[in-house]
Formats: structure tokens, sequence, C-alpha cells
């Protein structure tokens, strides 16, 4: 029997990028798409656990740096006997170039289009990080099958533009999430790069808001949700909480999540009095994440501008929120403003501005038919134009057709009873 033709799946598997994929991967598989999931990183289950459990797709992880040497190997001994000229190429191009960090690649791309070739893979579609992009480019070179790629603006931002040019130009078709304009975060994208624009996936079926959040007696809770990275602007929301505390209002803020800036963030609540008034709770499954949604009375989402000039793109947790039909305070960072209009589904405030913020939050909390307004808008705005299968059909055809005109790689037969998993 022959063996089924898969479409390759190939993500990060940071939180973030997980759960910007899952729902298109998952509308993949209700149109009946034969995928296999291919992972950088394993994920965090504390933390995804509730969609990774959704997916029905074989997932494979790339095996840890010193775990698995012998797979590795056995994969560079089976791309040598398939591509010899395609392996040689590579490997040459890879030494004129001398880096430790491309060699490092080099294992991990040749693991990848070895492991791919045994799940008969045909085609790789590829949720774009820059580490991934470095990765991908040397499985195409090694072994012809064609890409697809998926990115958003952060990374459009923050990739350098040569390592865009060589990803993104060896692609059947990019999907960029945004509209295209004057003012659209894609307009770095190099040219003669084939470009179909859509808005973000999202199954919102699955957020219910809470009919009773407006009739709690208790103190009203300030919500966010992220990684407590610089990125994310916690610090400017720690400040503003200060000057409402200061203000004498009665409130609780909750900020989900962990990562690298976690001590400082620790210090600064201890340092500005906000002990039991600021709760940094750490990382959290899904189904509790929504159940802080449900006792929310308000979502801020201050994004800022690292020093590495990093920054957020379409963060996965606005519309979560704006389902739940919670009030949104955030900053005007890359493709937020696409999602959020200054008074009419949410509120806009500029970075890095504690006492700007702290007025726009006040403003919420004192006056609870302006957070139903918003809130509902935002709700009706991520059903209107978020949560429909468009994003999924076009995807679904697109892989279709890359599929149907794609690469004749052959299938793997060397050392075909070993296993790489």
């Amino acid at each position: 029997m022959k063996p089924q033709r898969k479409i390759g799946v190939v993500l990060s598997a940071n939180p973030d990028t997980s759960k910007l994929s899952h729902d298109e991967i998952s509308g993949l598989e209700r149109h009946g798409m034969p995928l296999h999931i291919f992972s950088l990183h394993p994920p965090n289950r504390d933390v995804v656990n509730s969609y990774t459990r959704a997916l029905h797709s074989p997932e494979t992880y790339v095996p840890a740096k010193y775990a698995a040497l012998t797979p590795i190997i056995r994969a560079h001994l089976e791309l040598l006997a398939q591509y010899p000229v395609r392996y040689f190429a590579t490997l040459g191009c890879l030494f004129r170039r001398g880096n430790d960090r491309r060699l490092r690649r080099f294992n991990k791309a040749a693991w990848l289009a070895a492991r791919s070739g045994r799940a008969n893979v045909v085609h790789m579609h590829v949720y774009f990080t820059e580490e991934l992009g470095g990765i991908i480019g040397l499985v195409q070179r090694l072994t012809g099958v064609t890409l697809s790629i998926t990115i958003d603006a952060k990374h459009l931002r923050s990739v350098p533009r040569e390592t865009l040019r060589r990803t993104l130009g060896g692609a059947s078709f990019v999907i960029a999430q945004t509209k295209p304009g004057e003012r659209s975060p894609y307009a770095p994208l190099p040219p003669k790069i084939s470009v179909k624009y859509a808005r973000c996936g999202f199954d919102a079926t699955r957020y219910r808001p809470n009919p009773n959040r407006s009739r709690t007696a208790q103190a009203p809770v300030i919500l966010s949700v992220g990684r407590l990275s610089e990125k994310r602007g916690f610090i400017t929301l720690i400040r503003a909480c200060r000057i409402l505390h200061s203000l004498g209002l009665r409130f609780r803020c909750e900020i989900v999540g962990d990562g690298p800036n976690r001590p400082q963030l620790q210090s600064s609540i201890k340092a500005m009095g906000l002990e039991g008034v600021v709760t940094l709770t750490g990382g959290l499954s899904h189904e509790t994440i929504m159940d802080r949604y449900r006792d929310a009375s308000v979502f801020v989402l201050p994004c800022q501008v690292s020093e590495r000039n990093n920054r957020s793109g379409f963060p996965k947790v606005l519309f979560e929120a704006m389902a739940m039909e919670l009030p949104i305070v955030a900053a005007p960072i890359l493709g937020i403003p696409e999602i959020i209009e200054h008074e009419a589904n949410g509120l806009l405030v500029a970075t890095e501005n504690p006492a700007a913020l702290a007025n726009e939050i006040q403003r919420l909390l004192r006056r609870p038919l302006l957070r139903a307004r918003l809130g509902a808008a935002g709700r009706r705005t991520i059903h209107r134009a978020y949560a429909g299968e468009s994003n999924v059909n076009q995807l679904f055809d697109l892989l279709i057709e890359a599929t149907a005109s794609g690469s004749k790689r052959p299938p793997s037969t060397f050392l075909r009873r070993q296993s790489y998993a």
C-alpha cells in the first residue's frame, strides 16, 4: 500500500507560536488534510496542554542537543545516501561561512529533513521564527522540499533582512497575518516574494464570557497575561497600579505568566509597596487562565519595544480577552491597532506612559457602562473579523496547490527500519 503523502507543519513550540498556529492546524485537520507536526522544542505542558490535546496529527520533537547523537548521525547518513550532491553543497556553504551556530543548525536541519522524509512529507508549512528560518532553509537545500510560510509582524521587524530574503525567497507562498497598506507592519517584506495577506485565525467558540461580571461586589480585577519579558511592558502596568493605589482606588492586579523579568518585576512590586495589590501568578494552565478572564474587570496589555528592538506582533491573549468580552487597554504596537480601534472596541495608550495608562484604567473601573460597551464591541470584532473559517480555507487551498505542483521529493528508503523519533 502506497504511503499517504503529508504536509509537514513546522513550529518552534514556544507558547505564543503554538497558540497562534493551533486554530489553523485544527482547521486543516477538520478539512481532512493529512499532517505531521514537527516542533523544535517540547511545549510547556502546564501552559498549553488544552491546545495540544485538541490536535490529532502525529507530533515529533527535534532531539535535545546531546540526547540523540545516534539518530542525528543516522540522519546525516541517510541524507548523504539520498542527496549526496545537495548534502556536500550545503555542508561546503556552511564551512565557508564558518560559524558554530550554523553547524548546530545543520544538525537540526539534517534530523528534520530525514525524519520528515520518513513521514512521507512532500511539503512543509512553517510558522516562522528567526531560529526556524535558518533551519528550514537548510532543510530545503538538503532535500528540495517545497516550503510555505506564515509570518507575523514581530519577526519582520526583528529578523535580519538577509535572513528574510533567503528564507522567504525560497517559499512557494508567504502568508502575512495582516492587511496590506501604507501603515502595514509588513512594509519591510523583500520584493518579488509571493505574499498572501490574511488575518489571524481564531476559534472563538470555546470562549464564553461571564454574564455576571459587572454584578460582583469584590474589588475589580485588572488582568494581564503574557511572558514576563521586556517587550510586554509589565513594568509600566505596575507603575500605573502604584498611581491608582495612591488615588485610593480599590482593585487587584494579576499578571499571569513567567519569564526572565520575573525577579525584577517582583522587586518593583515590593519597592512600590504593592504586595497584596499586584500579584505575579506564574504560568497557569489554559483552563485556569480562562477562569481568570471570567473574573476580571479590565484587560491590560502595555506592550513596548525592547532594547533589542523586539516587540509583540499579534498577541493571542488579546484575541482571548476580547472574545471573553473584557474591555481592553493596550499599546499601539505593530499589529495591535489593526485589532483595537480607540474608543470603539478598546482603548489605546502610548507605550511606557504609566500616567496615561493609569488614567484609562481608572476610566474603565469607574464607568461600568463604558466597560460593557467596549467589551461587547471587542467580542463582536473577534467574531466578525477573526473567528471565521476563511483563513483556514485559504491556507487549505494554497497547500493543496503547492502539493500538487510541488517537489518530487523521493520517499525515504535508507535505514528504513531505524527509528528517528
